[in-house]
């Protein structure tokens, strides 16, 4: 739980952040990193590629 809000804004609202949120946000910082272009998927996505895909 954290309480959340631009600066000066007036918001300031509690947000309850789960464990999806928090993956959501660390795959985005690795994507951003070295500015490249990578894809970042998941175990269970992976598993279901096949060769076409």
């Amino acid at each position: 739980m954290i309480k959340a809000g631009f600066s000066g804004s007036g918001i300031n609202d509690v947000l309850y952040m789960g464990d999806v949120v928090n993956r959501a946000a660390h795959l985005a910082h690795e994507a951003g990193r070295g500015w490249a272009d990578p894809i970042f998927v998941g175990g269970v996505f992976e598993q279901n590629l096949n060769d076409h895909n």
